[in-house]
């Protein structure tokens, strides 16, 4: 007996069943081919191969950077963040005591630098603000 989504089901020769519910999963002939396969009254994919190389990365480390721009970073137009964000467009920024700020509009990110170089807020950032940065890495 095992239970799948909340659910007791007994193993019966070679199917799955459970009164009362859509359950109804028969195992393949092993004779068979494809004989590896689960059927089932609806489709299931199949994944095959190492299942890390069909994984993107899954998980991380959720960071809260407070960050205070300094002459050099206004020259430069970007600030360097401790870690390398998994996705740089879910990075998300606000500057204290001001609003929250808007990926491709306002800043973007590459690779640890979070950019503001031709976007809105060039020549608007100044050396003191404060900046509390949002997002996931490794």
């Amino acid at each position: 007996m095992a239970k799948i989504f909340g659910k007791w089901v007994d193993k019966n020769a070679n199917n799955l069943t459970h009164s009362g519910t859509e359950l109804g999963i028969k195992f393949s002939d092993d004779s068979a081919a494809h004989s590896d396969k689960v059927w089932s009254s609806t489709k299931i994919d199949t994944i095959s191969g190492t299942l890390n190389d069909k994984i993107t990365s899954v998980g991380g480390v959720d960071e809260v950077e407070y960050l205070t721009v300094a002459g050099g970073d206004i020259t430069n137009k970007y600030i360097a963040l401790a870690n390398t964000p998994y996705s740089a467009s879910e990075v998300a920024m606000d500057i204290i005591g001001g609003t929250a700020q808007i990926y491709d509009t306002d800043y973007t990110v590459s690779g640890t630098n979070l950019v503001w170089d031709g976007l809105d807020l060039d020549g608007v950032i100044e050396a003191g603000d404060k900046m509390r940065v949002f997002y996931t890495y490794a």
